[in-house]
C-alpha cells in the first residue's frame, strides 16, 4: 500500500441466503495477499481510460443548466473508482470531493455550476500532469481549495436551509 496506516480488517458474516448463493467460506489470507501484491506489481497505463472519462466528463458539462447531473455523477464515480486503483490518490479524493457535493446538492445553480468547473479543471490538471499518488505541496493546496469552496457552498446552500 502506499504508506498510509492500514486499518485492520472488518469481517462481516453474510447472511444464510447469500451463503448459500456463494458458500460460506472464508477467502485465504495468502491468497489476498498474492492478489494485493499482483495488482501492486501490474504496471497499466490508466491514462487513456482516465482521458477518456475527462472527455466524458466534458461532454457532461456541456448540458444547458446542469441536466446531466446523473451522468455528472457516473463519470465522478469512474474517475474516483479508476483514480484510486491504479495510484491516483489526488485524483480519487477530487473525484470523491465532488461527487459528495453533487450528491449532497438537490439542484444545480449558478455557484453549483461553478464548483462543477473548477472539478473538472482540476481533474484535467490533475491527469495531464500525471499526478501520480496524493500529489506534491500543490496537489494538496489544490484539494484544500475545492474542499473548501465545497463548505462554503455546504454552508450558503444545504446547511443553511437544510435543503438546497
Amino acid at each position: 500500500m502506499s504508506g498510509e496506516a492500514q486499518k485492520p480488517a472488518r469481517y462481516i458474516d453474510p447472511s444464510d441466503d447469500l451463503k448459500r448463493k456463494v458458500g460460506g467460506t472464508r477467502i485465504d489470507p495468502r491468497t489476498v495477499e498474492r492478489a494485493q501484491k499482483e495488482i501492486e506489481d501490474t504496471r497499466v497505463d490508466i491514462k487513456p481510460v482516465l482521458k477518456d472519462l475527462l472527455e466524458h466528463y466534458q461532454d457532461s458539462l456541456s448540458v444547458e443548466d446542469g441536466k446531466n447531473k446523473a451522468e455528472l455523477a457516473k463519470t465522478a464515480m469512474q474517475i474516483k473508482a479508476s483514480a484510486g486503483m491504479f495510484g491516483y490518490g489526488l485524483l480519487s479524493r477530487v473525484a470523491a470531493n465532488f461527487l459528495a457535493i453533487l450528491e449532497e446538492s438537490s439542484s444545480m445553480n449558478k455557484d453549483m455550476l461553478r464548483l462543477v468547473e473548477a472539478h473538472y479543471d482540476a481533474v484535467s490538471l490533475i491527469i495531464h500532469r500525471d499526478m501520480k499518488g496524493e500529489g506534491d505541496a500543490s496537489g494538496k493546496l489544490l484539494f484544500q481549495e475545492l474542499k473548501d469552496a465545497c463548505g462554503r457552498y455546504r454552508n450558503k446552500y444545504i446547511e443553511a436551509s437544510g435543503t438546497q
